[in-house]
């Protein structure tokens, strides 16, 4: 269900626990992201899940190859999109993973 990474170099929501792991990481950005990210990804969301951040990428599960290959050619404007939630442009990139658990 959950990647596994180096716990510094991820940002997940889910591993907070009412204090501040990461470092002065504002987690009221991953509330954010959490909440505009299927608004954003439209009809692509059912083959996607947003996994978390890898520093300034977001880290995406597509459940086929042909969903991976939507979201890199949807990367940098999805990207854009989703910046503009945020007072300062903080993701740069997407990160495709297949699916966890395979």
């Amino acid at each position: 269900m959950f990647l596994v990474r180096k716990s510094q170099n991820w940002s997940r929501l889910g591993h907070s626990g009412g204090r501040r792991p990461f470092r002065g990481f504002p987690l009221e950005r991953l509330q954010l992201l959490s909440s505009v990210w299927d608004r954003e990804i439209g009809s692509l969301a059912a083959h996607c899940r947003l996994e978390g951040v890898e520093g300034d990428r977001l880290v995406v599960s597509a459940t086929s190859a042909a969903a991976a290959n939507e979201l890199g050619l949807r990367g940098r404007s999805l990207v854009r999109a989703l910046n503009k939630y945020f007072n300062r442009a903080w993701l740069s990139g997407i990160k495709v993973v297949g699916e966890p658990g395979r």
